[in-house]
């Protein structure tokens, strides 16, 4: 009985096998066995470079969105408005507190405590390893009569709602 289940095995293994190599598709192996990992966004990276069909910045982009999940990193910061000569600016920074985890992407929200409104922003393509931080800044805050906003009292709520990410795997 085992070795009918191993032949059949070694069958399909070896049919997806030939079929990729036949099409030209490379089958990720990473992605499969360390999925979310730094692991597999570096074999993700090496793949494209040997393609050389796309820049670096675009390849890394890609692999990132690919690669990443939702994790439950650890994150802190702070923040406030700044009211700037071209407009009321939000700006901050966010902490990796993670010691596993690379983060990729976080999403901000703001609310005002006067007004059951909630602005979101999505920072995408981030790089922040554990133990660093990054800042950020919204330029353009799509919060009803903001201008009126007190930013001195206190008047808002803000966090970080989601973390994406890649568990460091060496």
């Amino acid at each position: 009985m085992q070795s009918h289940t191993r032949r059949a095995c070694l069958k399909i293994f070896s049919a997806v096998s030939a079929t990729m190599l036949l099409t030209g598709c490379e089958f990720d192996i990473n992605r499969y066995f360390y999925p979310a990992t730094t692991k597999a966004f570096a074999a993700c990276l090496e793949s494209a470079k040997k393609q050389a069909t796309v820049q670096d910045g675009t390849a890394r982009e890609y692999c990132s969105s690919k690669h990443s999940m939702l994790v439950g990193a650890s994150m802190s910061g702070e923040g406030n408005y700044w009211r700037a000569p071209a407009g009321l600016r939000f700006v901050g920074r966010v902490d990796n507190n993670s010691s596993e985890f690379v983060i990729t992407s976080y999403t901000i929200y703001i609310s005002r405590k006067d007004r059951p409104e909630i602005f979101r922003q999505t920072f995408s393509n981030e790089w922040i390893e554990p133990g660093r931080r990054s800042n950020f800044m919204i330029y353009d805050l799509k919060l009803e009569n903001v201008r009126d906003l007190n930013i001195q009292s206190g008047s808002f709520n803000w966090g970080i709602e989601s973390v994406r990410g890649l568990r460091i795997y060496l």
